[in-house]
């Protein structure tokens, strides 16, 4: 039972002790308050005597100031009302009474027509009552005080009159006050620190304020409670807060009264807290000497109560009761005498220390042998979680709940290495505080010789570290604060590696020093090499299963593990009487990109390409990476066809915007092939080749797109696929032909050149058109060997036909896939070499169709000027059909412009044509071009092309193209226009 802190003895000296102290409280606080009432007499008899010293003041300047307006209405510049002398005149005696902020005179009707301060424009001071008063009584007057309207000022205006002969008031002299004196007279009186000086005048407003604060004059104290005991007595004293939230002591009087009825006030504040110091400093030194005698008395009758006897019993009755709870390391803590209860004492402590060292003993043992257990007990249970657990995640994180559930562990945790960081994270804790791991992160040295004594080094040699006092071993000095405030004391980290590397970290934490002893530390470096072995168990499946599933790159399933879920899928819709959606989607100019910018680049947009399709499906859709730069997707469980076109709109808009990698941004269109089952197939193999015949057709259109699987593109698929398979040997075949159609001049009708135009004649498909075969040599890139066998063979063709004498003008085609390469220019002049033609006086002109010129206008435009400088011309093909700039096409180096026959066949019969024809022929010509006319087929058109302006034309009207046996037939024709 606890002793009660107050007995009889001490209850009774406390209640002596405080009644001794009441009446010199009493006095001390009397005296205070008489103090105090002294201060405040004094304080506002100081402040009535200021007021009383400024209304003598006010007074005398009054009288100085009749005395001065007196003589100045016989000054002649006054009284002669001459504005400017006037004005000057004030301006002097201004500046020879600084105390006043202006002089002046206005005329009987209140006009101001002199003044010493320039008047920013007319000034009427009629409606003033000092005016009005100097005219009616024709004697000195004195205004209120308010801020002037041509000073802008606090002041106070007097007016005195000037007469004429019969005694009115001709003008008035007028003088206002500066209320600096005022100023003046609050520093001469030396009134205490953060005093305040105030005048206002009868409705609240203050004219004048020392200090000043923040805009006072002008504003109104009317709804202020000092202003209310102003209105009530005129002349007072009371206490209040001012405009500074100061309080103080406030003495107020009138201070210039008109008619009885009093108008400007005038308030002395001094601060309470400066006015009762010197009170409140005499109490308070009273009430401390009080205090500290009294507490003083209180101490000595409490110590002398106790010292003796309550408290050397009390301290041994407190051990036995600690004892009977079992606590057998209480010791009587009482002062060792030489008396009966220093002998008891002793005789306790004596029986306690024995029992002590009895129950400690017993306890080391049962701890041993229960930590043992306890640590087999978690190896035996973890051994079963690897031989059952597959999953690493599961497996660390199982392994954590083991040690603290089965090893009582009050924490245990796995760290990770962070690879850009090369630190110990945590990944993986079991316990109660499971944020202090994320407190402590271990960064490891490079190699483990950099710091043999450091933690990191230590496991990075694959050795364990043991700290079995937190607070003692300076390996944890950077970490120890962390866990010493949670209540850890001891710790081991223990090794994790794979492969002979380290991979982590267990961390086990407990909450006595030396929990951590060798029998039992043998036990969790066998726990910690089982858990490693697991580890490297599950990452040699994983490896194995990333490698058979999964695309390295992007981390998409491959085609062999989006095949397995394709079926899936396929069979749970046949089953619900669903739909499955694949859709082939294809990544365009990734090889253009790769070439550019490098392969790392080209990775880098993959995988962000495979995040943006992964973010646009449902979870339980598959993406899979098809190919190079093909991905595939299964929509499974679709309902609608709708459906699968928002997932496509989706995707294309998500792909319309661009791709930053490495500071540059890359824009990519995306081609989509959609089948849908079981309508395009409803096995595997049927709907992924159908999806791919899609894309095909999507391939071929421009700007991102997606198309889905008809027949009728599967029929057009096949007979692209059979035109492709026999492009590819048509050269070494020598399937091919250059056929040359004649440009005509269209003033003389004499041939003046030819264009070179391919044909193809298979022994399989038979006469191929190049509108049906040049699509898919431009798709497989076989169009660069194809055009450069048309440009070497109708090279040697115009040398053969120079050396006969016919000196025409060749024009080749040019592929933009050709104009893209880099090694183009190259390629050409080394054909004009082999082919002994001089590009210097060939006469070779290339052709680029405006659109492939556009692609890469920029690009183009240096590589034209290479060749054009090497004696080559430059023709623009099909003109009209592109987006050429005429920013562009000013820059660019063109000889020719040819009109693409798309205006040209209805140029008789479309007003909008003919204009659109013209005006290419005189953008042309203004850029010093010439123009060739494509398809002309009647005599009509020839016709108004001439009219136009047309430099040359060809088409059907001449001749088709013809091999060159057949052209030359025709060579030295004047051709007269014919319909053929």
């Amino acid at each position: 039972m606890k002793q009660p802190l107050f007995t009889g003895l001490r209850a009774r000296l406390i209640a002596l002790v405080l009644m001794a102290a009441a009446p010199a409280l009493a006095f001390i606080l009397y005296s205070g308050f008489e103090m105090r009432q002294q201060a405040e007499t004094d304080v506002l008899d100081r402040a009535q005597q200021v007021i009383a010293h400024a209304a003598t003041t006010q007074e005398q300047i009054f009288q100085d100031t009749h005395h001065l307006l007196k003589i100045l209405a016989q000054v002649p510049q006054v009284r002669e009302s001459n504005g400017i002398a006037c004005s000057a005149f004030m301006a002097t005696l201004l500046k020879q009474y600084p105390h006043y902020t202006n002089f002046g005179v206005a005329h009987r009707n209140g006009d101001i027509f002199c003044s010493a301060l320039p008047l920013k424009g007319p000034v009427d001071i009629s409606d003033r009552s000092y005016f009005q008063s100097a005219v009616a009584n024709r004697d000195f007057s004195v205004g209120e005080y308010q801020i002037g309207r041509i000073t802008g000022k606090p002041a106070i205006n007097f007016g005195y009159p000037v007469l004429d002969q019969p005694g009115e008031a001709r003008t008035v002299i007028f003088a206002a006050l500066d209320l600096a004196w005022l100023r003046q007279l609050a520093a001469d009186s030396q009134l205490p620190e953060n005093s305040s000086f105030t005048m206002i005048d009868r409705n609240g407003t203050i004219l004048l304020r020392d200090p000043e604060i923040n805009g006072p004059v002008g504003r109104s104290i009317a709804d202020t409670n000092l202003f209310g005991a102003i209105r009530t007595r005129a002349n007072g004293v009371m206490q209040s807060s001012g405009l500074d939230n100061v309080e103080r002591l406030y003495a107020f009087a009138a201070l210039h009264e008109t008619s009885g009825e009093p108008e400007v006030y005038l308030i002395v504040g001094i601060p309470v807290a400066i006015a009762f110091a010197g009170a409140n400093a005499s109490l308070l030194r009273g009430l401390t000497g009080l205090g500290m005698v009294t507490l003083l008395t209180l101490v000595i009758a409490w110590v002398g109560s106790d010292m003796f006897i309550l408290r050397r019993v009390s301290a041994l009755l407190a051990a036995v009761r600690r004892v009977t709870a079992g606590d057998l390391t209480t010791r009587a803590d009482v002062s060792p005498r030489n008396d009966e209860i220093g002998e008891l004492s002793r005789a306790f402590d004596n029986m306690t220390q024995s029992l002590e060292r009895r129950d400690v003993r017993i306890r080391e043992d049962e701890v041993r042998i229960a930590r043992l257990n306890r640590i087999y007990a978690v190896l035996s249970n973890i051994n079963g979680a690897i031989i059952r657990i597959h999953d690493r995640d599961a497996l660390l994180q199982e392994a954590c709940r083991i040690a603290v559930d089965e090893g009582r562990f009050r924490l245990a945790g796995v760290s990770l290495i962070d690879p850009e960081t090369f630190r110990l994270v945590p990944a993986y804790i079991s316990g109660n505080d499971k944020d202090m791991l994320h407190e402590i992160r271990l960064r490891l040295p490079d190699n483990a010789a950099d710091d043999g004594h450091d933690i990191g080094a230590i496991l990075l040699a694959g050795e364990p570290v043991v700290i079995n006092n937190l607070a003692h071993d300076v390996r944890a000095a950077t970490d120890r604060g962390t866990a010493l405030r949670r209540g850890y004391r001891s710790c081991a980290l223990l090794p994790l590696q794979i492969a002979g590397k380290l991979t982590g970290c267990l961390h086990l934490y407990a909450d006595e020093a030396g929990f951590f002893d060798d029998q039992e530390m043998k036990l969790l470096l066998e726990l910690a090499a089982d858990i490693s072995l697991g580890l490297e168990h599950i990452e040699n499946e994983g490896k194995l299963h990333n490698l058979a599933n999964y695309d390295l790159l992007t981390g998409l399933p491959n085609r062999g593990l989006f095949r397995d879920r394709l079926e899936q899928s396929l069979s749970r819709a046949r089953h619900h009487g669903r739909h499955v959606a694949v859709m082939m989607l294809h990544i365009d100019r990734l090889k253009e990109i790769n070439s550019l910018h490098g392969q790392h680049v080209g990775d880098m947009l993959l995988r962000e390409a495979a995040r943006r399709l992964r973010g646009l499906v449902r979870e339980g859709d598959t993406v899979a990476r098809a190919g190079s730069s093909v991905f595939s997707a299964a929509l499974a469980d679709v309902a609608h066809t709708r459906d699968v076109i928002m997932v496509a709109r989706k995707i294309t808009n998500v792909f319309a915007e661009p791709i930053e990698l490495e500071d540059t941004e890359f824009y990519v269109t995306i081609r989509i092939g959609i089948a849908v089952s079981p309508e395009d197939g409803d096995d595997v193999d049927t709907i992924l080749k159908n999806a791919e015949v899609a894309l095909n057709i999507s391939q071929r259109e421009a700007g991102s797109t997606y198309r889905f699987y008809t027949p009728e593109i599967n029929t057009r698929a096949l007979e692209r696929f059979e035109i492709e398979q026999e492009l590819r040997h048509a050269l070494e075949r020598n399937e091919f032909i250059v056929h040359y159609q004649p440009v005509v001049d269209m003033n003389t009708g004499a041939i003046i050149g030819c264009e070179a135009l391919l044909r193809w004649n298979n022994q399989t498909l038979g006469a191929v058109s190049p509108g049906r075969f040049i699509p898919v040599a431009e798709e497989t890139d076989l169009i660069v060997p194809i055009g450069e066998w048309v440009l070497r063979t109708a090279c040697e063709q115009g040398r053969l036909w120079r050396e006969q004498g016919l000196n025409l003008r060749l024009a080749v085609n040019i592929s933009a896939k050709q104009l893209r390469r880099a090694e183009f220019p190259d390629t050409v002049l080394t054909i004009l070499r082999k082919t002994g033609v001089d590009p210097a006086s060939s006469s070779l002109t290339l052709e680029i169709t405006e659109s492939e010129l556009m692609e890469n206008a920029e690009g183009s435009t240096e590589l034209l000027k290479n060749l054009q400088t090497r004696g080559l011309s430059i023709s623009i093909d099909d003109f009209g059909t592109g987006y050429s700039s005429l920013s562009y096409l000013k820059r660019l180096p063109v000889d020719t412009l040819k009109i693409d026959i798309s205006f040209i066949r209805d140029i008789t019969r479309s007003h909008d044509d003919a204009a659109i024809v013209k005006a290419i022929i005189a953008l042309a010509h203004s850029l010093d071009m010439k123009i060739v006319a494509e398809g002309v087929e009647t005599r009509e058109q020839f016709t108004a092309l001439r009219a136009l302006g047309c430099d040359a034309a060809q088409g059907f009207l001449f001749s088709p193209a013809v091999p060159a046996a057949d052209f030359e037939k025709l060579n030295g024709r004047c051709f007269t226009p014919r319909i053929s």
